[in-house]
């Protein structure tokens, strides 16, 4: 049961405010009420020097109150925390219309009842129907809420909001120490003041390009993490911008310090293989060459486009027996070398 204030802001989902004016609410019915009809609405929260909300303005046609021909017809609704009075009186033409009492009575009661109804109705269904869309918006909301969650829950790698200036707005990381600096100190300033001038450059260069082409790629800069280098690809995207205001960018640093070794290695190991003193020759798993130094050709006087896509044995000399390759081999395999 929701008897504390605490308990009804647990189940609080939302709550819509509607305002709409009497006098439009009263035009819409007046296809249901006789044009003959007077109709008076006031605020009933204090009976005397009630405020008048609506008032029929035709004057000189309504039946003085004083008159004995006068019979306002009146009824209470409420209507929230307010009590409306609502009255309805008719014209010395509708009189002239309708002479019997009972003919008189049963219009006005109509009318009462039609206007009624229907302010009930609006009340009602429009309080429904507001609720069920700010349900249907919440549950829309949530599940792209939790849909963005999950996006970047899976991304490895910092993502961050910034200004074609450089200034960051907004960040996600998995991790805090991809960040070049903690959060408070880089939210509200500028790549030039967190970042390596270089680094600077190459995110400021990005985010021009994004802004010029819609997206930029391949961008990469280094920094000096936790004593080590590290390197990061930028993906930049320009985001949907409403007219007149500055233009906002998402950037994705992805972390590719392994890619960068690996590659470092590589070509560490290709000078090592190039300049090497010793002949060395590679092979595929069918033990046929695809790559030899150039002292392979000093020492065996073959070039490489005459060895490659041949076996080695085409270098045998015809002093060791077939057993003596085949151990050779067995050794490669098995221990992945041979002396």
């Amino acid at each position: 049961t929701i008897q504390t204030v605490q308990d009804r802001q647990k189940h609080l989902t939302g709550w819509v405010e509607v305002a709409f004016r009497v006098r439009d609410l009263v035009a819409a019915l007046s296809w249901q009420i006789d044009p003959d009809i007077l109709i008076d609405i006031q605020d009933h929260s204090a009976h005397e020097n009630a405020p008048r909300l609506y008032q029929d303005e035709r004057p000189g046609t309504a039946v003085p109150l004083g008159a004995e021909d006068a019979r306002p017809t009146q009824r209470l609704l409420n209507i929230g925390e307010r009590r409306w009075i609502l009255s309805f009186q008719a014209t010395p033409a509708f009189n002239q219309r309708f002479s019997e009492h009972n003919q008189l009575l049963l219009a006005i009661g109509l009318a009462v009842s039609g206007l009624l109804a229907y302010l009930v109705w609006l009340l009602a269904t429009g309080r429904d129907r507001a609720k069920k869309q700010t349900d249907a918006m919440t549950r829309e909301l949530r599940a792209a809420r939790d849909d963005l969650e999950g996006v970047l829950q899976a991304l490895p790698d910092p993502l961050f909001e910034l200004s074609l200036d450089g200034r960051y707005h907004r960040y996600w990381s998995p991790r805090m120490d991809l960040l070049a600096a903690p959060p408070e100190v880089f939210l509200g300033k500028q790549v030039t003041d967190i970042l390596p001038p270089e680094a600077a450059e190459i995110c400021l260069s990005a985010l021009q390009q994004a802004h010029e082409q819609g997206s930029s790629t391949g961008k990469v800069m280094s920094l000096e993490l936790d004593h080590q280098t590290r390197w990061f690809e930028l993906s930049v995207s320009r985001k949907q911008a409403q007219p007149g205001s500055e233009p906002r960018f998402v950037v994705l640093s992805r972390d590719i310090t392994g890619r960068k070794l690996s590659e470092i290695q590589l070509r560490i190991s290709a000078q090592v293989f190039e300049s090497s003193r010793e002949g060395i020759m590679i092979t595929d798993e069918q033990t046929r060459l695809i790559s030899v130094n150039p002292m392979f050709t000093t020492i065996t006087g073959y070039s490489a486009d005459e060895v490659l896509g041949h076996r080695p044995s085409m270098l045998s000399s015809g002093q060791q027996t077939r057993a003596f390759y085949e151990n050779m081999w067995t050794d490669i395999r098995e221990q992945g070398h041979w002396e």
